[in-house]
């Protein structure tokens, strides 16, 4: 498989795991790219997913369009949904013009002010013909779109769902072993400077440390989490070994730099911002992670098993910003 094709699969595999798509979505796309035809739809569902967040596309339009590019008409794969795929390409450009249309319509009415569809007026009737004149209705709020995943992101949630199933499924501990250094090689990418901008994650935990310290761990995908510190990780031995420039994750050969602390000082702003965080509330945030000559990025599992399947990175915030 070309190298345009992988990463095609790599990205379609990180809609898989954030239930974009489904499972047989997915498989019926990986067959196509197996069998040598040329697909490109990864963009394409990123952007109508854009537009189902934007509230621009129902949650059926949204579907069915999806199933579209995953369901050709010759698709051995489609089985129950190919009803849905004959429409094609030419009901993808039907679809864009209706959207469009209906998106220019709102845009109009909204800055015109005057619809009683969208916006009641300065008076209205009631059904007994009552006049509610100086009754103020309530505006049309905006819904907030869910913030876009950066492809960084996307791409580090699937290489480590690949990965995780792959272990899972092999029965022979040799091959777990090399799987292992397969993945360390992958997130060597992410460690070249360690550096993330703009990751979108759930909260799954704030924690007080030894009473000058928090710290944050955050959800990026199914059983994939980042944060500060780990379980044998003391803020106080941390901070002095990192003035030594000795410091050292136990099990990870983890190399670590002056400015390398990852628990949060009670004195920031970030600290306060960890006040206001409730556990599954939606952040975005930007940071570092830790390079490891063992596993590519220090995690804080100190078994094999564990950090193949539930992988617990160690990671410096530096940004956070609620939503």
């Amino acid at each position: 498989m070309s190298a345009d094709k992988a990463d095609e699969l790599t990205r379609l595999s990180a809609l898989r795991g954030r239930g974009i798509i489904s499972a047989k979505g997915y498989e019926s796309v990986k067959s196509q790219l197996l069998s040598g035809r040329h697909v490109e739809i990864a963009e394409e569902i990123e952007k109508l997913y854009g537009l189902l967040s934007d509230k621009t596309l129902t949650k059926k339009e949204f579907e069915r369009a999806v199933s579209a590019l995953m369901f050709p008409p010759n698709s051995k794969s489609s089985g129950a949904r190919a009803p849905e795929a004959k429409f094609g390409s030419k009901f993808l450009v039907r679809l864009v013009v209706v959207v469009g249309g209906l998106y220019l319509l709102h845009l109009a009415i909204n800055f015109n002010g005057d619809s009683t569809k969208f916006a009641a007026g300065n008076e209205a009737v009631t059904d007994a013909g009552t006049s509610t004149a100086g009754v103020q209705s309530n505006p049309v709020q905006n819904v907030q779109s869910e913030p876009v995943i950066p492809d960084q992101e996307a791409r580090f949630v699937a290489i480590n769902s690949e990965f995780r199933e792959r272990y899972k499924a092999s029965q022979n501990d040799l091959l777990k072993s090399t799987l292992v250094q397969e993945r360390g090689k992958k997130l060597e990418a992410f460690s070249q400077d360690g550096s993330v901008s703009n990751w979108v994650g759930k909260v799954s935990k704030v924690d007080r440390v030894s009473g000058r310290w928090a710290s944050l761990s955050v959800e990026v995908g199914e059983e994939i989490r980042i944060g500060s510190g780990g379980l044998l990780d003391n803020p106080d031995s941390m901070v002095n070994g990192i003035l030594n420039q000795t410091a050292e994750t136990l099990g990870s050969s983890e190399r670590t730099k002056p400015e390398d602390g990852s628990f949060i000082t009670a004195d920031s702003s970030l600290y306060q911002t960890l006040l206001g965080l409730e556990v599954g509330q939606t952040i975005v945030f930007s940071g570092h992670f830790y390079p490891s000559d063992v596993s590519g990025l220090a995690d804080t599992n100190l078994l094999e098993e564990p950090s193949m399947v539930s992988p617990a990175y160690k990671f410096r915030f530096e940004k956070i910003a609620p939503r």
